[in-house]
């Protein structure tokens, strides 16, 4: 073998879950052997390893471009960086403009094997991946090289569009029984026994209660003690949950809590922001999910376009539904996601009142304080655009 190039995996505790799918592309085709492959968990550690003509993979999202951005900067010059993820799917001119030599766009899936072929032949710019359903499914999130088996993903994009997101420009897909069988031989013979998932909506992958039993099957053969479904990162649209959903869940999950997707209140506000569901769904979503376990919401506070009048409504429902449910809610803060509709808005940001009474929240137990980090990302990632858009 003669090995041309050194490939550094930069891993961080935002993208771990990520790295064992995309090494096991180039791992499955035999293309790891065509460079030395190093992994890289700290900055300085890359900084000190990496010299000029090596590539050093990055995956991130947007709220990690200002971080992401300064530590390719402090690299030596000549060296080859590589941006992938939701970020440069969504922006690949502007994360080349942003100082990256290479933006790997779509499905890591098809991007990787691309990008292979594109450092092989010196080449830089854009890797324009493609998507397809069954190379999804033929790929299973297991590298020779990393411990970690992340959740499985389910289901690739989403069926809304919600502003706010993202996701919803991916195409929608669910991954085939056959990939499922494949993940949890994998998973057995690697002797674990926790398993999670991965989708945006967890009672509709596949042709929906029945795949989702079937599923759920598949890992109560595989001994997994601890099965996780319905809460973060397979929450439960409000629309989806019944009685006969919240019973099958009830038969194979161990969590003892269930995440629903919200977002917002009031049927004007979730009708602005592209949700299909209304507040009397919700309602009885709920109703149905108490009778068996507890209950998470997720909010998201200054959205663009929220006044002081829409957060007084969130907050009051916040206390009465927590009162009458012992309801507990996740709360994060706006983000302008690059490839979202919401991309180029400014937050509706909180007067100082506001936040505290989201401090008294939860003092009560009745919130998490997430919206703080939150809001200090978006400032910090609105300030480098403005000063990058000068």
């Amino acid at each position: 073998m003669n090995v041309e190039r050194t490939v550094f995996i930069r891993i961080t505790h935002y993208n771990r879950l990520t790295w064992p799918l995309l090494l096991s592309v180039w791992e499955q085709s035999s293309i790891d052997e065509q460079f030395s492959i190093r992994i890289a968990e700290g900055a300085d550690e890359l900084s000190a390893s990496a010299k000029p003509g090596d590539v050093v993979l990055y995956s991130f999202m947007t709220p990690h471009l200002p971080t992401v951005v300064r530590e390719i900067a402090a690299l030596q010059k000549d060296i080859i960086t590589v941006a992938g993820g939701p970020h440069a799917d969504a922006d690949p001119e502007g994360t080349i403009r942003a100082g990256f030599s290479i933006a790997a766009t779509s499905a890591g899936e098809d991007s990787m094997l691309k990008l292979a072929a594109m450092l092989a032949r010196g080449d830089i710019g854009i890797v324009r991946g493609a998507f397809d359903n069954e190379r999804f499914s033929s790929h299973l999130p297991f590298s020779r090289r990393l411990k970690t088996i992340p959740p499985l993903e389910m289901n690739r994009g989403c069926k809304n569009a919600c502003l706010y997101c993202a996701t919803g420009r991916i195409p929608f897909a669910h991954r085939s029984l056959a990939s499922v069988k494949g993940y949890f031989r994998e998973f057995t013979a690697r002797r674990a026994t926790r398993v999670g998932f991965i989708t945006s909506s967890a009672l509709e992958y596949g042709d929906g209660l029945s795949s989702v039993e079937v599923l759920l099957e598949e890992a109560k053969k595989a001994n997994c003690t601890h099965i996780e479904y319905g809460i973060f990162p397979s929450e439960l649209h409000p629309k989806t949950i019944t009685d006969e959903a919240i019973h099958l869940l009830k038969r194979f999950v161990s969590n003892k809590r269930l995440t629903i997707g919200l977002q917002t209140m009031g049927d004007e506000r979730l009708a602005v922001l592209g949700r299909d569901h209304t507040m009397q769904d919700v309602a009885r979503a709920i109703a149905c999910a108490v009778r068996e376990f507890a209950v998470t919401i997720d909010i998201i506070v200054a959205l663009p376009g929220e006044t002081e009048a829409d957060r007084r409504i969130v907050f009051t429902a916040m206390r009465d539904w927590h009162k009458r449910y012992a309801i507990r809610f996740q709360m994060h803060h706006f983000f302008p996601l690059a490839g979202s509709a919401f991309e180029n808005e400014r937050p509706a940001f909180m007067s100082n009142d506001e936040k505290n009474e989201l401090h008294a929240l939860t003092e009560n137990g009745i919130a998490t304080p997430w919206w703080e980090e939150g809001e200090r990302t978006t400032r910090e990632y609105l300030a480098f655009r403005d000063a990058n858009r000068k």
